[in-house]
């Protein structure tokens, strides 16, 4: 296509037709580029706070140290009847111990690199998740078209900040088995991409 467009600007004698097709040519490239998916700042910046996690999970200790004396703060809180809710306090602050016992042991973790194939189909199922509100997961087999195997998917609300988020996924109250967090710790895990559809993240990570 570019061999057809160069031959053609070298042959014209039409200096209204060059610059025409000049025209043309650079809004086709303006257009390729702008309808190429690739992450956003804030998606890089999730990126980059999981791989500095990873690299170094001790870092994360002292955050998780204060979520433990925040979910104290609202343990007392209930006591003296100020402040009522339906979460289980004791069993996050449980999770978040046992968390810290594994961040304490594990060896650090490799850096995860952005698959922009993956991304594709990332962001595909955060914005089926804005529009439907259908927050299951994904059919993550559809990443073999692409040919990535062993996918794992994390999907988390956005609360507007990075690393409470990480924080919320590592620690993994809920979830008994800790999915979540054995996805952002997995030692065998070598690519990621992650999206944020504004009210939804969704994560994918493969090897």
């Amino acid at each position: 296509m570019y061999v057809k467009f160069y031959f053609y600007i070298c042959v014209t004698s039409n200096l209204k037709d060059m610059k025409n097709l000049i025209t043309i040519l650079f809004l086709f490239i303006g257009f390729v580029s702008f309808s190429q998916d690739s992450l956003t700042p804030r998606e890089i910046q999730m990126v980059n706070e999981i791989n500095a996690m990873r690299v170094n999970p001790k870092s994360y200790i002292p955050k998780i140290e204060n979520y433990i004396n925040m979910c104290n703060k609202k343990l007392k809180m209930i006591a003296d009847g100020k402040l009522t809710t339906t979460g289980d306090i004791e069993g996050q602050i449980k999770a978040a111990n046992e968390l810290i016992e594994v961040l304490s042991t594990i060896s650090p973790l490799s850096e995860l690199t952005v698959s922009n194939e993956m991304y594709v189909l990332t962001k595909a199922h955060g914005e089926y998740i804005k529009v439907t509100g259908n927050t299951e997961h994904s059919d993550i087999s559809r990443m073999n078209s692409i040919g990535v195997n062993n996918v794992t998917e994390n999907i988390a609300n956005d609360n507007g900040m990075i690393s409470p988020t990480i924080i919320m996924l590592l620690v993994d109250a809920e979830i008994e088995g800790r999915g979540h967090r054995m996805n952002l710790l997995d030692s065998n895990v070598t690519c990621i991409s992650v999206n944020t559809n504004g009210n939804t993240w969704v994560m994918n990570f493969a090897n």
